[in-house]
C-alpha cells in the first residue's frame, strides 16, 4: 500500500498513487463491487430493454396487419356476396387480396444490434468469473480507462475479489440468458412474419377460388336463362297458333294481323299467314343489364388471377349490344297483305254463289225447282208480287175456265203466302220457258194452247209441288251448308270474349 511506500517515491508522478488511493477509498464500503456490478447490470438492462422495446414494436405491427387482414376478409365476404355493387375502392382493394402479400413484419428490425447488446451484456457478466475480466471490468468501471500497472491490477482484482463477490455475482445472473432471450424473440418474429405471409396468402387463394366459383355460377346460371328463354318462345310461338286457330287473339295480335275485332274471316286459314321466327337464343343475347353489369364487375374483381374454364367465362359477355338481344327479336311476323287478300277473295267467292238475293230466291222462289225444270236461275223473279198474291191466283181470278186454272185447282188453298210464291213462280216459269206454249207478259194468259206433252210436263212439275215443303227443307239445308263452308258466322274475336 502508499503507507509502505519510501519517503522519495511519495511524490512520484503517475496514476499508481492515485488509482491506489481510489481502491483503498473503495475498499472501506464494498463500493468496488458495486461500481462493478451496477455497471454490468445497466449494461443487461439496456440490452434487456431493447429487446422489449423491439418485441412490443414487433406486435404492435403484428396487430396492425391482423386487423388488415381481417378487414380485408371482411371485405371480401360482403363483395364476394354481391359483386355487382362492388365499388372502386373495392375493385383497387382485391388487387392487393389477389396479390397475396402481407403488409406485416416477417422479423425484429433491429436484430443484429440485438443480438450484439445481449452478447455484450453476457460478456461482461462472464468476465467477473476470470481474475483477467475481473481487470478488464475494474479498468472500464472503476479505472476510468487507465491502464494498471502489474502491481496495481493484482492489487484490484485481489480486493474486486474479495469484497465484491456477491455483487459480482448478482450482476451475471441479470444478464444471463440475454442472448437467448434474444435469439427466442428472433425466432418467434420470424415464425409470425412466416404465418402472417400464409394468412395473406391462403385469403388471396380463397377469394380467387371464390371468383372462379361466381364465374362458373354466372356462366352455367345464363346457360340455364337461355334453354328457358328459348322454350319461352316456342310457347309463345304455340300458344300464338292456337289463338289463331281459334279465331279469338289477344289485343296485340290485331295490329299484327291487320284485322279489327268482328271482321269475317269466311275460310281463312290464319295460321297458313302466321311465321313464326327461328330465333336463336345464346347465353350473351338473353343477357339483362343486371347480368352484364354483374360480369363485368367480376372481370375487374378477378384480373388476371383466374385459369382454366373460369377464365374463359370472363372472356365472354362483352358485348354490351347483346344485352337485351335475344327478346328485342320479333317472334313471328304475318303476310298481312297476302292474308289481307286472302279475305278478300273468300268474300267475293261467298257472295257470287250466297249473297243475301240469291239466299232469299233461294228461300221464296223455288231456286231448286228453277235449276231442274227451267234450266236456271235467269229471269227468276216474275212481274207479280209473289208474296201477297200469286200468278195462280190472279189466273183463277181472271180465266176460271181455262186450262191454266184447271192446273190451278190442284193448287193447296191451305200454302203459304210463300208456298204460294214458289208454285206460282214454278208454273209460271215452266210454261214461259216451254217454247211450244210461252206466255204472254202482259196478259199472263196462254199464247197456244197447251198440248197434251205440256200438260204431261205440267204434271210432272205439280208432282214435284207437292213433294215442296221437303224441298224447301233441303234447299235451306244446303244453304246453311254453305254458309258453314264460308264459315259465314266466323269473326276475329277479341281474346276472352264470348
Amino acid at each position: 500500500m502508499a503507507i509502505g511506500l519510501p519517503p522519495n517515491r511519495r511524490n512520484i508522478s503517475g496514476s499508481g498513487f492515485t488509482n491506489l488511493q481510489r481502491i483503498l477509498q473503495a475498499s472501506k464500503t464494498n463500493r468496488l463491487g458495486q461500481t462493478v456490478g451496477s455497471g454490468i447490470q445497466q449494461a443487461g438492462d439496456t440490452a434487456r430493454r431493447a429487446i422489449q422495446k423491439a418485441g412490443t414494436e414487433f406486435e404492435t405491427k403484428v396487430g396492425t396487419e391482423k386487423a388488415r387482414q381481417a378487414g380485408e376478409s371482411a371485405r371480401a365476404d360482403r363483395v364476394l356476396g354481391d359483386v355487382s355493387q362492388a365499388s372502386d375502392e373495392d375493385i383497387k382493394a382485391f388487387e392487393t387480396i389477389r396479390g397475396g402479400k402481407s403488409q406485416g413484419p416477417t422479423s425484429i428490425a433491429n436484430a443484429d444490434d440485438l443480438r450484439y447488446q445481449a452478447q455484450e451484456a453476457e460478456k461482461l457478466g462472464k468476465s467477473t468469473g476470470t481474475e483477467v475480466g475481473r481487470l478488464g471490468l475494474l479498468q472500464r468501471y472503476v479505472g476510468g480507462g487507465k491502464r494498471y500497472t502489474g502491481g496495481q491490477q493484482s492489487v484490484d482484482s485481489l480486493l474486486l475479489g474479495q469484497t465484491g463477490s456477491q455483487n459480482l455475482k448478482q450482476s451475471r445472473r441479470n444478464v444471463s440468458g440475454l442472448q437467448e432471450k434474444a435469439a427466442g424473440q428472433e425466432f418467434a418474429a420470424k415464425e409470425m412474419g412466416k404465418e402472417l405471409a400464409s394468412s395473406a396468402k391462403g385469403l388471396a387463394d380463397t377469394t380467387i377460388g371464390r371468383l372462379g366459383g361466381i364465374a362458373t355460377e354466372f356462366d352455367t346460371a345464363m346457360e340455364a336463362k337461355r334453354i328457358a328463354e328459348q322454350e319461352a318462345l316456342k310457347a309463345k310461338q304455340e300458344n300464338v297458333r292456337k289463338q289463331l286457330e281459334a279465331g279469338e287473339v289477344e289485343e296485340a295480335l290485331f295490329d299484327r294481323l291487320g284485322i279489327k275485332e268482328g271482321d269475317k274471316l269466311w275460310r281463312t286459314n290464319l295460321t297458313d299467314f302466321y311465321k313464326p321466327q327461328e330465333n336463336i337464343a345464346t347465353k350473351e343475347n338473353v343477357m339483362n343489364q343486371a347480368d352484364f353489369n354483374k360480369i363485368q364487375a367480376l372481370r375487374k374483381l378477378s384480373g388476371q388471377s383466374l385459369t382454366g374454364d373460369p377464365s374463359k367465362v370472363l372472356s365472354q359477355y362483352t358485348d354490351a349490344s347483346q344485352i337485351g338481344a335475344f327478346g328485342a327479336m320479333s317472334p313471328y311476323e304475318f303476310e298481312k297483305e297476302a292474308l289481307a287478300q286472302k279475305i278478300n277473295n273468300e268474300r267475293q267467292s261467298y257472295e257470287a254463289v250466297a249473297s243475301p238475293q240469291e239466299q232469299d230466291k233461294a228461300k221464296y222462289t223455288g231456286y231448286l225447282f228453277d235449276q231442274q225444270i227451267a234450266g236456271g236461275p235467269a229471269g227468276m223473279v216474275g212481274t207479280l208480287d209473289k208474296t201477297t198474291k200469286s200468278w195462280v191466283d190472279y189466273i183463277k181470278q181472271t180465266q176460271p175456265n181455262s186450262q191454266l186454272s184447271m192446273l190451278a185447282n190442284q193448287y193447296n188453298p191451305n200454302a203459304t203466302p210463300e208456298e204460294k210464291a214458289a208454285f206460282s213462280e214454278a208454273l209460271y216459269r215452266g210454261l214461259a220457258a216451254s217454247p211450244s206454249v210461252g206466255i204472254d207478259p202482259q196478259t199472263g194468259s196462254l199464247r197456244t194452247p197447251l198440248g197434251q206433252s205440256e200438260l204431261s210436263g205440267l204434271s210432272n212439275l205439280i208432282g214435284l209441288y207437292k213433294n215442296y215443303s221437303g224441298t224447301v227443307n233441303t234447299a235451306q239445308a244446303n244453304i246453311d251448308a254453305m254458309r258453314n263452308q264460308y264459315q259465314f258466322n266466323r269473326t276475329l274475336k277479341r281474346r276472352g270474349t264470348t
